[in-house]
Order: structure tokens, then sequence, then C-alpha cells
């Protein structure tokens, strides 16, 4: 044991790892310091598939524990498979060894990166359900985001009317200016993309191109001037010269 500690705190992993495996796997009654130089060597020397096979063996061994979930969780975002990272999230909270905002957080995002935006709508909202999250507001904006990717904008407004109970931020005004656009509703899209440039959105073309967009649809040429000349500041030869010109014809008839 001192041989293989001596190898790894002097950064010689490969070799580090050769004993260990010897040891581990001639003696059941192995010390768990031995194992967790195996799962640390493995991590650092990025041998993600014998990592996850360890991992396993050590929760046989001496109990699952939050690290190693999170261990395994990593695991799987390098190997690539966000819905085996998801399983592992979903069990540690299952089993109560996952606890934190975090953990549902990070739930939700591989469910999503799954391709699974309606699950992980799901999860954060039976643990919101549950009183398991503390930060409510910031799980209610991951709801939206993933209810923004699954373009159910029916519940996303449900979910903006929630956070604006909370309290409203020029951040959710954009997101609500965008929804309204989907819907055509001018009226409301100029409402809160002016909101949204106020704030949040206010160095960002798209917000302004819309707000001015919004404007021009109302036939409020003044707001929609305004707005495109900024757009033009934010990126000079754009499309804010085509909208300013077409504002300066229909002014002049």
């Amino acid at each position: 044991m001192i041989y293989i500690n001596t190898l790894f705190r002097n950064n010689r992993c490969d070799e580090a790892l050769e004993e260990a495996y010897i040891l581990t796997e001639t003696r059941s009654d192995s010390w768990p310091g031995i194992w967790q130089i195996r799962l640390e060597c493995e991590r650092k020397l990025a041998r993600w598939h014998e990592l996850q096979a360890t991992i396993a063996e050590m929760n046989a061994l001496f109990g699952p524990s939050r690290a190693r979930i999170h261990l395994s969780v990593l695991t799987y975002d390098k190997l690539g498979n966000p819905s085996a990272a998801a399983t592992a999230l979903y069990e540690g909270i299952q089993a109560k060894l996952l606890t934190k905002d975090s953990d549902y957080f990070n739930l939700a995002y591989y469910l999503s990166k799954a391709g699974l935006p309606a699950r992980a709508v799901k999860a954060l909202s039976d643990a919101i359900a549950a009183g398991a999250i503390t930060d409510t507001r910031a799980a209610y904006k991951r709801i939206l985001k993933y209810q923004l990717a699954g373009q159910d904008w029916k519940a996303a407004r449900v979910t903006l009317d929630t956070l604006n109970e909370i309290g409203t931020d020029t951040e959710l005004a954009w997101i609500r200016a965008q929804i309204a656009a989907k819907e055509e509703n001018w009226e409301e899209v100029k409402t809160y993309a002016a909101l949204a440039v106020s704030g949040f959105a206010r160095n960002m073309p798209s917000a302004w191109e819309l707000y001015g967009y919004a404007a021009f649809k109302l036939k409020d040429y003044k707001t929609a001037r305004r707005a495109f000349t900024r757009l033009a500041a934010l990126e000079p030869g754009g499309v804010a010269g085509d909208w300013i010109n077409t504002i300066d014809i229909i002014e002049k008839k």
C-alpha cells in the first residue's frame, strides 16, 4: 500500500494503477484507499470506461456515495451518454444521496441534452411541488428554457406569469417578446421588447430588430426609426439601413 501511495503522490498513475489493479483483483478486503487511488488515477488518465467499472465495484463494496455519483455523471458526460447521466442523477436523488438544487438542475440539464425537454420540465416541476428546491426562481427559469426548447409556447406563458409573480426582470421581458412574436402579437412584442432593451438586451441586435419590426407593424414609425437607428449602431452595414430607408419612403408619401 505504501508503494502504491508513493507512486500516486508522485503522479506516476500508470504504475500506481497497475499495482492497484493487482491488489484489488486478488484481495476482496483491500483497503478503501487503494480503491480511491484506482478511481483518481483512472480519472486523471481519462480512462472513462474503466472508471465506470471501478465506480460500480466500489458501490458494491462500500455503498454508493454522493461523490461517486457525481463522478459517474462526469464519466457518462465524457462518453457522450446524457441519458445514462440523467439516470445516475435520478437514482441518487431517489436514494436521497443527492439533495441540492444543483442536483435537480443537473438532472433536468441531462434530460434535455438527451432530447427530452418535457421530462426536464417535469423533473423540476415535481421537485418544486415536493419542496425539494429552495431557489424556485432559478428552477422556473430553467423550466422556461426547456419549454422554449420544446416550443411549448402556451406552457411557457404560464411559467412566465409565475416568474413575474416572484419578481420580473428585463431578461424575462425579452423571452416574453419572443413568445409574443411567435404568436404575431405585435402590441405585446413592442411592450416587452421595449422593456428588454432597457436592460438585459440593451446591446443585443436581435432585440432591437424585433422591437423595431413590431413598431413598424403597428405603424409607429418614430419608435421603429429609433430602434433601427440603434440597431445600425450595433451592426453597421446590416439590415437597419434598409428599414430606415423604407420608413423614409413611407413618411414622404
